[in-house]
C-alpha cells in the first residue's frame, strides 16, 4: 500500500528541517515527506509530479494556482486565522507539537473523502492485553496505566484504550483536545474506510512519554453504553492493523457483558485483577463458572489467556490458592500494597514506577516478554 505523499513549502529553513525530521523519524510507515524553502524549486517539482496528497504551505507562499488537480489537499501553515479569501483551504497552527500537527493533518485528510483508504505498511505485531475485574476499586486502572508505562520505559509503543463507561483517562492524561472518542464512534458507525487515518487524527500523546497514545473520553458516557460489539471488535482490529503499536492495553469496565466477552476473546492476554478480600472470593468463584461455560460454548480457551493479578497484597496474606490453580499457578502475580503510588510528571498524574507496585508491574511485563508470549 502506498504512503501519503506530503510536501512542505515554507521559507523558514529551521522550521522545515524540524518538521521534516519529525515526520521522517516517527511516521515513515505512512508518510513520504518532501520539503522546499524556495517556491520556484517547488513549482518546478510539481510540474513533473503526478500526484501530491497533502501540501503544507506557509501563508506567505500560498497561491490559488496551487488548487489544482494534482494536489488533493492544500493546508495552510499559519499561527492565526486564515483570511476569507483562503476559504477553500484548511489551516493548521504551524507552531504546535509534532504529534498535534500530525493529528490535525490526519483529521483534515480523513474528512476529505471517506472512500480514500490509507492503511499501514505494517511493521509491528501488535498484542492486546485486557485488564478486567468483576469487582470495582481493585486498582484495575492503576495496573493498566502502570503496564502502559512499563512498556514505554522499555521503548515499546503502546495504546492505552479505556472502555469504562465513566472513563478514568482524565485522571492520568490531558484530555483538553477537541477531537475525542465520540468522533471515532461516529466513524465506526458509518463504516468509514478512513478509520485508520481518523484514529491518528483523534489520538493523543501522553506528556509523560510519546510512546503512549490514548483517546480523550466521549462527550457522553452513554455513548460507551450504546457502542455495539461489532464496533468494538472493529476498533481493536484497526488499532492492531495500524502496525504502529507493540501493545494495546484495554482498561475494561467491570460488567460481564457481551461487549466485555468480545474484548476478552479478541485479546492475547487477560489480566484478571483481584484483591485479598474474603467477600470477593465468592464473586470470583461465580466468574470462574462463567468462564468455563463460555469456553464450552465458544470453543475458545479463554482460561489459557488469564493471568491472575492479586493487587494490594501484603506478605502475610495467602488467598485464592484454590481459584488460581484453575488458571495455572505459574500465572499468578502479586502486586504489593504501597503508599505514594501516584506522582506528577509533566503536569500529568503518573504511577510511581520506582515504587514496589511499579517495580512489580515492570516484572510482570518482563516475565511475559521473556516467556516469548509477546515476541513479534
Amino acid at each position: 500500500m502506498s504512503k501519503l505523499n506530503v510536501i512542505i513549502v515554507d521559507e523558514d529553513e529551521q522550521y522545515v528541517k524540524s518538521v521534516t525530521s519529525y515526520l521522517s523519524e516517527n511516521h515513515h510507515q505512512k508518510i513520504h515527506v518532501t520539503s522546499f524553502t524556495n517556491l520556484e524549486y517547488f513549482e518546478a517539482f510539481i510540474s513533473e509530479t503526478h500526484k501530491i496528497d497533502i501540501l503544507l504551505v506557509a501563508l506567505a507562499l500560498y497561491e490559488e494556482s496551487l488548487l489544482n488537480k494534482y494536489i488533493d489537499k492544500v493546508i495552510i501553515l499559519e499561527n492565526g486565522r486564515v483570511k476569507e479569501k483562503y476559504h477553500k483551504c484548511n489551516e493548521v497552527n504551524k507552531y504546535q507539537t509534532g504529534d498535534a500537527l500530525i493529528s490535525s493533518i490526519m483529521n483534515i485528510f480523513a474528512e476529505k473523502d471517506e472512500n480514500i483508504f490509507y492503511g499501514s505498511t505494517k511493521e509491528k505485531n501488535t498484542k492486546v492485553i485486557s485488564v478486567y475485574s468483576p469487582i470495582g476499586g481493585v486498582g484495575k486502572t492503576c495496573i493498566s496505566i502502570a503496564t502502559s508505562s512499563a512498556c514505554a520505559h522499555r521503548g515499546l509503543e503502546v495504546f492505552y484504550l479505556n472502555l469504562e463507561s465513566i472513563s478514568s483517562t482524565p485522571i492520568f492524561f490531558n484530555c483538553d483536545k477537541t477531537e475525542n472518542l465520540s468522533h471515532l464512534i461516529y466513524y465506526l458507525r458509518q463504516k468509514n474506510k478512513n478509520l485508520s487515518t481518523k484514529i491518528e487524527g483523534v489520538r493523543c500523546s501522553a506528556s509523560v512519554s510519546r510512546h503512549i497514545h490514548y483517546f480523550c473520553p466521549p462527550d457522553s458516557a452513554q455513548e460507551m453504553e450504546d457502542i455495539k460489539v461489532v464496533e468494538l471488535k472493529h476498533l481493536i482490529s484497526e488499532l492492531k492493523a495500524l502496525g504502529q503499536y507493540d501493545f494495546v492495553i484495554i482498561d475494561m469496565s467491570s460488567e460481564f457483558s457481551h461487549k466485555n466477552i468480545s474484548i476478552i476473546e479478541n485479546s492475547d492476554n487477560l489480566f484478571l485483577v483481584l484483591t485479598p478480600n474474603k467477600v470477593e472470593k465468592f464473586r470470583i468463584q461465580s466468574l470462574l463458572r462463567e468462564f468455563k461455560i463460555l469456553c464450552q460454548k465458544q470453543k475458545v480457551d479463554i482460561l489459557e489467556k488469564v493471568t491472575v493479578v492479586i493487587n494490594k497484597h501484603e506478605a502475610d496474606q495467602s488467598m485464592y490458592s484454590e481459584e488460581t490453580n484453575i488458571f495455572n499457578k505459574q500465572k499468578t502475580f502479586y502486586l504489593p500494597k504501597t503508599s505514594q503510588l501516584i506522582g506528577f510528571e509533566s503536569d500529568e498524574r503518573s504511577i510511581n514506577m520506582n515504587s514496589p507496585f511499579g517495580q512489580a508491574v515492570t516484572q510482570l511485563l518482563s516475565s511475559m516478554i521473556t516467556e516469548g508470549k509477546y515476541s513479534g
